[in-house]
């Protein structure tokens, strides 16, 4: 009974740390583009699952981040219900071939890795969602990926101890 008890405990709590990073990624400020629908903006969320699939076994965050972006695709975007959660799981299984591949690479390759499949998914969900993909749309793709790989960097090194490099 305690184990079942300990199970849903560790399901709620990372129920309502999702829930918070989804308002904290509401209310936080974004960088408005030149671009009609571009906004640089850091995913909270896409982080905070980058760092479940090192703690978490990958089958579980798969389900997990399908259905936190399902939500993001019902809360943000309409129109594109499903793109975030196919964006999401296919995330998470990169982050969970990294996971395994832990050991083997380089910490440079590492973060090469990470920066190419954010960069992935940003460009394929603006592709997807504004329907054009100019040299602008990728220079903003591309400061925001690296955006976001700057705080996964400090996270990783001053909250969480070099995670990467274990």
């Amino acid at each position: 009974m305690y184990l079942l008890s300990n199970n849903y405990k560790s399901f709620i709590s990372s129920f309502l740390i999702t829930l918070i990073f989804i308002i904290i990624q509401i209310y936080f400020p974004k960088i408005a583009t030149s671009e009609q629908n571009l906004l640089i903006t850091i995913d909270f969320l896409l982080i905070y699952i980058l760092y479940l699939c090192f703690y978490y076994p990958i089958y579980l965050i798969i389900i997990f981040s399908f259905f936190v972006g399902l939500f993001q695709d019902m809360i943000i975007q309409s129109l594109t219900l499903g793109l975030i959660s196919f964006l999401n799981v296919l995330f998470v299984y990169s982050v969970g071939f990294l996971k395994d591949s832990n050991k083997i690479w380089t910490i440079k390759f590492k973060y090469i890795f990470l920066f190419s499949i954010i960069f992935l998914h940003k460009f394929l969900y603006h592709f997807v969602f504004i329907n054009q993909v100019n040299h602008f749309a990728v220079l903003f793709i591309f400061i925001e990926t690296f955006m976001n790989l700057i705080l996964i960097v400090l996270i990783d090194k001053i909250i969480l101890n070099k995670l990467f490099i274990r």
